[in-house]
């Protein structure tokens, strides 16, 4: 910055001084021009004199007159100083007492071209002396001039020099101070990135040269440390992931040692018990499978929504249905209108994120209670909302709540799961164009909002970033 504030004011000065030079050129050359104009009229107005006191005729005399006052009112265009207004001014008078002479002198029938010439004599002498004047101080403008463009040009050469002068000792310096201060710092910058590219996981960018070099080694350690912090959440996940289905696991390990090909097969209950517990099993494997697999195409931008028009109210009868049976401990409750909520969507994916939120409030409410499903029509919106009375979650836990792999409070460690669901819950709602919303206490149950519009604007694919 320091450089290019340095070049720009010199580059800046030079216009300025070139500018200045030009325009002084440009008087110089408007001057001189009026200066030769000014001498060319003059010289022709001695020329019109001449003329005119050899004329015996008075109609040519009159048209001589004119071409005097035509020329006087033309060399009046270029007067460029006091001294030459006031030589002009005092031409054109004597001018006029000249030619009142001739016409008096004239006026005698007796009176010849000699007479006439003698008796103006004075006359012409004091005017043709004006002329010389005008011209002399028009010749001494021209020279004035002539300096001052000489001066200028000296001027011009002087700075010229000088600026040439910084502008090679400034390149030389700032290519000196680049390769300090910028060529250094970015290879010594490009190496780490390298090494840190062929697996040096630990290591970080110094923080020396300019700010931007400062900068970007600063951007470069928290990025390398944003990663590795994500790739101990992974290995954390993946662990999660083994310990959840270790459980499943284990338990349909323990269900199928019942049933053993060299032992006759056990009672009818406890096969229907053991049948029982591998269905549960499975269906909590499902649903992590399921899990895995949404969070999966939704970072690949390749799940896909199929819009059809649907009743918002049997979305939120179908899921209800599906949960009632299983969860005796729950009271379930449905608020719906009596008339009909039109819905534009993908009624699987919308019936989807509705599972998942009446899922997790049977979850998290353990010690059974009510699970609460209304369905509203707000202007061109609809909202479903889903009410626990569960454990609840703080509001840092609500700050978290939909990234992946993130479980909130106590219950990770008590629930199972593996932190996907409303992470694939929100990306669904977003691409319908709608939003989630959370209310929650701790100890006394949570409230979710999906907020979505009855009429999208477009159907778009639901893509890896929200």
């Amino acid at each position: 910055m320091v450089s290019a504030a340095a070049f720009a004011s010199i580059a800046l000065t030079a216009g300025v001084a070139l500018i200045f030079f030009t325009s002084v050129l440009h008087r110089t050359a408007s001057g001189i021009g009026n200066t030769v104009e000014s001498i060319r009229i003059v010289e022709e107005l001695e020329i019109e004199l001449l003329a005119y006191r050899a004329m015996t005729e008075p109609l040519a005399r009159v048209r001589n007159e004119g071409r005097l006052d035509r020329l006087i009112r033309n060399a009046g265009d270029h007067v460029s100083s006091p001294e030459e207004g006031e030589l002009l001014a005092n031409l054109e008078r004597q001018t006029d007492e000249y030619t009142a002479a001739v016409r008096r002198a004239a006026a005698s029938d007796r009176a010849s071209i000699s007479d006439i010439q003698e008796s103006t004599q004075t006359e012409f002498d004091a005017t043709f002396r004006l002329t010389r004047e005008l011209i002399n101080v028009n010749v001494d403008q021209g020279r004035a001039l002539t300096n001052s463009a000489a001066r200028a040009d000296q001027w011009a050469d002087w700075i010229g020099i000088g600026v040439l002068v910084f502008v090679v000792g400034g390149m030389g310096a700032l290519a000196i101070w680049l390769r300090a201060a910028v060529y250094a710092p970015a290879v010594e910058l490009a190496r780490t990135i390298e090494r840190y590219a062929r697996g040096e996981r630990t290591i970080r960018a110094s923080d020396q040269g300019l700010a931007e070099f400062r900068l970007i080694a600063r951007q470069f350690n928290d990025m390398a440390s944003t990663i590795e912090g994500q790739r101990e959440k992974q290995l954390a996940f993946l662990a999660g992931v083994v310990h959840d289905l270790r459980n499943p696991l284990s338990a349909l390990k323990l269900a199928s040692s019942f049933i053993s090909p060299d032992k006759p097969l056990p009672t009818e209950e406890r096969v229907r018990q053991s049948y029982s517990r591998v269905q549960r099993q499975v269906d909590r494997l499902e649903r992590m499978t399921s899990d895995l697999l949404d969070a999966a195409r939704i970072e690949a931008g390749i799940l896909e929504l199929q819009f059809d028009e649907c009743d918002a109210r049997s979305i939120a009868k179908a899921t209800i249905d599906l949960f009632e049976p299983t969860a005796p401990a729950h009271r379930f409750v449905l608020h719906v209108p009596s008339e009909h909520i039109a819905l534009q969507c993908d009624p699987a994916r919308i019936e989807q994120v509705l599972n998942n939120l009446v899922s997790n409030a049977i979850k998290y409410s353990p010690r059974g209670g009510e699970v609460r499903l209304i369905v509203e029509q707000r202007d061109d919106s609809v909202v479903f909302s889903v009410s626990d009375e569960g454990v609840g979650m703080s509001k840092e836990d609500q700050a978290h709540l939909f990234e992946p792999f993130r479980r909130v409070g106590t219950s990770k460690e008590t629930i199972p799961g593996v932190g996907l669901g409303l992470f694939v819950v929100r990306r669904i709602v977003e691409a319908h164009g709608g939003r989630i919303t959370v209310e929650s206490e701790f100890g006394r149950g949570s409230t979710f909002r999906v907020m979505l519009p009855a009429k999208p604007h477009a159907e778009l694919p639901l893509v890896g970033e929200p």
